[in-house]
């Protein structure tokens, strides 16, 4: 006896492949695509709150790690600040091939967005949670410039900053040290950020269509990207690194030097005290709120333009249409040059329908994001 549920897969297995083999010539292998393009979804997921950070989902903490996103102050100079690289009304990028705060660095701004659903940050994965990659602009000497004790006092001193804080942890930050002041400052910023996310998306009412046999719902995707669709998961073996609903397996993969890398590039790997492997703020260190959780022993910590390359966490492409430049080093202009980058030999044809699919990741606010709704705040 067949199930309901086994008998609602084998229906959408038939429709794929009947709309699979409308849209390109196939060889009868196409349902065998049914199980991957389905894979990429449901979206959006439910990201787990982060047991390390005690303010992660704190409304007072997402409203004091919104202003310290826009706060200069902490920088050097009085001029950079988050904003500077993760821009509004560009995905939260910044459209620079490398990122430019006090000085130029040698990779691309990644673009902020969905980032509870990874398990390591930054392009070289070298933080092992939200709040540490938060920790590392500010130690760079070409980002922030900053310290704890730059840090503190911005806070201690600036324009209701040091009522947030106490309102998000419960203590003025006059009562803590320079070092604590600091990781709460970033322990606040993850919990703003963690708010940043893509909504769905064409590719998302075409995946969820084949769940449930709409044939219309199916028809209405673009041929081209159907077609992409079946390249992306199938010849074009992009789905082996871009997997699962975030369109990312989070893991570190080699890649080539970066293109015109200074000597100060390995400073992109490990800035300071920040090597992720001693750090004191990594998981297995002081900080964690959660003394049960400890820091995967994936992966390592590596530095951008040695002669070796580097190994490079795979990127989301949620929205990645609206985020170019791309690649870690943002030497490749668009995502028609992007593609060829995933080592299947394709022909024109097919590198045009993947880029089809792929402009059927971005969702209806594009590259012109929108501020979290903030809770009102007791503080001027």
């Amino acid at each position: 006896m067949v199930s309901g549920r086994g008998l609602r897969v084998g229906l959408a297995a038939a429709l794929v492949l009947t709309t699979l083999a409308a849209s390109h010539p196939t060889d009868g292998a196409d349902a065998a695509l049914l199980q991957p393009i389905l894979a990429h979804g449901p979206w959006p997921m439910t990201a787990r709150a982060d047991p390390s950070n005690r303010v992660d989902g704190s409304a007072a903490a997402v409203e004091f790690g919104y202003r310290m996103f826009r706060e200069s102050r902490l920088s050097a100079n009085g001029y950079v600040s988050c904003v500077t690289c993760h821009q509004l009304d560009r995905a939260f990028t910044d459209g620079n091939a490398r990122a430019q705060a006090l000085a130029a660095l040698d990779h691309n701004t990644l673009a902020l967005a969905n980032l509870p659903l990874q398990r390591r940050y930054g392009w070289d994965g070298a933080s092992d949670s939200l709040w540490m990659a938060s920790l590392r602009p500010l130690f760079d000497p070409r980002e922030f410039g900053a310290d704890a004790a730059r840090v503190a006092h911005v806070v201690r001193i600036g324009d209701g900053l040091a009522c947030r804080y106490q309102h998000s942890f419960a203590a003025p930050p006059a009562t803590h040290d320079d070092q604590t002041v600091m990781v709460n400052v970033a322990k606040a910023l993850a919990a703003f950020v963690a708010t940043l996310g893509t909504g769905r998306t064409p590719f998302d009412e075409y995946r969820d269509a084949l769940t449930r046999n709409d044939r219309d719902a199916v028809a209405a995707f673009a041929p081209a990207a159907r077609r992409g669709a079946a390249y992306f998961v199938g010849v074009g073996g992009c789905a082996a690194c871009h997997s699962g609903p975030n369109f990312s397996d989070g893991a570190l993969h080699p890649q080539a030097p970066a293109q015109g890398a200074s000597g100060a590039a390995a400073a992109d790997g490990a800035v300071g005290s920040l090597r992720w492997s001693s750090s004191a703020y990594n998981l297995h260190g002081p900080y964690n709120d959660n003394p049960a959780q400890t820091a995967s022993s994936e992966g390592a910590l590596v530095s951008f333009g040695t002669d070796a390359g580097a190994l490079v966490r795979t990127p989301s492409l949620r929205n990645v249409a609206v985020t170019a430049p791309y690649m870690h080093d943002g030497s490749v202009a668009t995502l028609r040059s992007a593609t060829p980058h995933a080592g299947a030999e394709l022909t024109t044809a097919q590198v045009n329908d993947i880029v089809a699919f792929l402009g059927s990741l971005t969702d209806r606010q594009g590259a012109v994001r929108s501020w979290p709704q903030l809770a009102v705040s007791p503080c001027p």
